[in-house]
């Protein structure tokens, strides 16, 4: 797959070098606090140049993420930041609050922006409108769809980047506040903590099913890559800065044989079980496939065999295994009994008894016929870990007499010669021989192969210490010409100019939002020509909004935008709009700022305006009424536009794609029956409604049954349902 990218994560030093030495074209990372990944150990300032030097020395590209939302006082820092890592030579930054994008664009005009996923772009609405801020590609959310992929590759210069392994979150990126409003951890802030890992259940008013009912199965897409690269994708995607240096080792380097086309796919599929997968994979949203595991949440491994024995003793007990994968010191195992897990452990000693048995010892308790799945292949990941990738370079040498020696180092058209600073005399008994060249040049160094051309020797004595310090200087100036080069090629010229940050406060008419989802919720509101009236309808059938837009056509009338929408999704909301002229737009994702023209857009907190740039963004863009972030409880400057923040709101925790009524109550779209929802119960016995919204295709919202009043810095937005 000619010119396609295989971008690897990395969470620390470590699985940046397994990632570049295992085939990645490039990296994506983060540095410090300013990122998606806060639980991790992440990269800084200290060390981040020699990062970029080294990947950039194999032509591999880095992305620094700064995909989280940014408060006011931590603009002037990031601008700060970003200046340094344009200095050092970072390819491209990886954002999602659109204040900032747009700052860091008007500050250093030559800047690489790639939108991130958190942004939620879905389809070519959302792609046209971050390509005319100036991104230059887009990381699709993850439920985009194969045509709408295409739709965007046709329609729309920019590239297109698209996760193909990994984690696969059941929440809708950048609109799940389930942690947030939990436990004040903000995933938008890189503090998720993961709710949707933990056991629910699932009731309409009887216990339905209980397990891990929002814990969604790693997904998988080794067979759809020829697919996703002829409908435009130019970058795939591994999710996993948070997972072990061996893990990413494993998933680039089976990443990197299937774009070059070499290797075996079912030792590709093993090998990638192994590296971790949480039940059976999935191939994201392409198929119909179930995408949830409520039985086991963790790593699930490799299937390779059974429990033959079981011996409890009296310290350790004595597990004997039938395995068709040959077992190893530092292994991890798992045991599966039925459909449950039993045991996890990692393989101290081993013995093997003939042919596919192994003996290990262990505390742990497991049943004789349980299943036993490889969930570490220690001696695959070393080996892996241990790769190093090295620059061949074409090397020559001359030495003769009453002359400086020459070292001529050449990588392609890139080359550098260096001559030693004595002259060389005729030797009196020890003459510098060629086997003494090749190992003094070749002598410590890890990153270049020297592939000697030419050796032209004359009876001459050299020092070594000479002969080490042409190659010490040889190497650098190789190194530094290298780079040099790369950067020529790839890199952007830095430009700094100056830019307003100033946000200030201006005088704006009192406003009034009222959020409904049926005509009756208004009968005993008081609403006058100046309020705004949101309908947010569960279901998008035309006589549903017919009706509410006959009996309130002399009111300022918006309708509530989703999250998500597939194409077939944009054309029933643009046939809504084109057949009601006095209706506007709510905006929940940014395509519906581009979806249709001349109509009045009110930004939904689902944007997740964070900061004051972002409103003076919008206002500039022509939008007047903004519903701040409900994770922003500071005061923003409104410059010029109406701010709300949400009142008698109970928060939509997560917006899923996927249908929990099929997956876990064996409901069907033509007899759909808990289209009015169901409950979700936490392990605290705290209730939250499931509700389906309803256009071609269904989201599906779990909703907090707890009401809150946000910021009380702004004017009002009042959820009526």
């Amino acid at each position: 797959m000619k010119n396609v990218e295989v971008l690897a994560p990395a969470g620390n030093l470590d699985s940046f070098y397994v990632a570049v030495n295992n085939g990645a074209d490039a990296v994506y990372l983060g540095i410090d606090e300013f990122n998606a990944r806060g639980n991790i150990k992440n990269f800084s300032l200290d060390n981040i140049g020699q990062v970029v030097e080294y990947a950039h020395l194999f032509g591999v590209k880095i992305y620094l993420t700064l995909n989280i939302l940014f408060s006011d006082k931590e603009i002037t820092k990031v601008i700060f930041l970003v200046e340094n890592l344009l200095k050092l030579g970072i390819d491209a930054f990886i954002v999602q609050d659109l204040g900032v994008a747009l700052s860091l664009k008007k500050i250093f005009p030559n800047i690489v922006l790639h939108a991130s996923t958190q942004m939620g772009i879905c389809n070519l609405e959302g792609a046209l409108f971050v390509k005319s801020l100036g991104f230059s590609r887009v990381v699709l959310a993850r439920e985009t769809p194969l045509n709408e992929i295409k739709r965007i590759h046709e329609n729309c210069d920019i590239e297109i980047e698209y996760f193909v392994q990994g984690a696969l979150c059941v929440a809708y990126s950048g609109n799940c506040y389930f942690s947030s409003i939990q436990s004040n951890a903000s995933g938008n802030r890189g503090k998720c903590k993961q709710f949707c890992r933990l056991p629910y259940s699932l009731s309409d008013g009887n216990i339905k099913k209980t397990g891990y009912l929002l814990s969604a199965k790693d997904f998988c897409m080794l067979d759809r890559l020829q697919e996703l690269k002829d409908a435009g994708v130019c970058s795939f995607k591994i999710e996993g800065r948070a997972r072990r240096a061996g893990y990413v080792g494993q998933v680039v380097n089976i990443y990197r044989k299937a774009v070059d086309g070499i290797g075996n796919k079912q030792d590709m599929r093993e090998g990638l079980k192994t590296a971790f997968n949480r039940g059976e994979y999935i191939e994201g949203y392409f198929n119909e496939d179930k995408k949830i595991d409520s039985k086991i949440q963790g790593h699930r491994g490799l299937e390779i065999g059974k429990v033959l024995k079981f011996e409890k003793g009296k310290k350790f007990n004595v597990i004997t295994i039938f395995s068709k994968q040959r077992l190893s010191r530092g292994d991890g195992l798992k045991f599966i009994l039925g459909d449950r897990e039993v045991a996890s452990i990692g393989v101290n000693d081993v013995k093997e008894f003939g042919k596919n048995v192994y003996q290990i010892t262990s505390t742990s308790i497991v049943a004789r016929g349980s299943k036993v799945c490889l969930t570490l292949d220690s001696r695959k990941e070393n080996e892996l870990i241990k790769n190093i990738k090295q620059i061949v370079v074409n090397a020559s040498f001359f030495g003769e007499i009453d002359k400086k020696a020459i070292l001529i180092l050449q990588k392609g058209d890139i080359s550098i010669k260096v001559e030693s600073e004595e002259i060389l005399k005729e030797a009196q008994n020890q003459p510098l021989i060629e086997q003494e060249v090749i190992s003094q040049i070749e002598k410590g160094n890890d990153i270049f192969a020297f592939k000697f051309d030419k050796i032209n020797l004359q009876n001459v004595f050299m020092r070594k210490a000479e002969l080490n310090q042409l190659r010490r200087e040889g190497i650098q100036k190789l190194k530094n010409k290298i780079i040099e080069n790369y950067n020529k090629r790839y890199l952007k010229d830095f430009i700094k100019k100056e830019y307003d940050f100033l946000c200030k406060d201006e005088k704006v008419e009192e406003g009034e939002i009222i959020l409904f989802s049926c005509l009756q919720e208004l009968e005993n509101e008081k609403f006058d020509q100046k309020s705004k009236l949101i309908y947010c309808p569960s279901s998008y059938q035309i006589e549903n909004i017919d009706k509410v837009c006959k009996n309130l056509q002399d009111y300022q009338l918006y309708l509530n935008t989703p999250i998500f929408a597939t194409d077939k999704d944009l054309i029933l909301l643009k046939s809504i709009f084109q057949r009601y002229a006095n209706l506007n737009i709510y905006a929940n994702n940014y395509y519906a700022l581009n979806l249709v023209e001349e109509r009045k857009i009110i930004a939904s907190n689902n944007l997740n305006v964070y900061n004051s740039q972002t409103i003076k963004f919008l206002k500039e863009m022509g939008v007047e009424d903004i519903v701040v972030s409900i994770e922003q409880q500071d005061k923003l400057y409104n410059s010029g536009v109406r701010l709300y923040s949400l009142q008698n709101y109970k928060p939509v925790l997560m917006t899923m794609v996927h249908c929990p009524f099929k997956e876990h109550l064996q409901s069907t779209c033509e007899n759909c029956k808990f289209k009015e929802g169901c409950q979700i119960i936490m392990q605290s016995g705290k209730s939250l409604k499931l509700k389906r919204v309803r256009l071609v295709s269904c989201l599906f919202e779990l909703i907090s049954n707890q009401v809150i009043d946000f910021n009380d810095n702004y004017l009002k937005a009042i959820y009526l349902f």
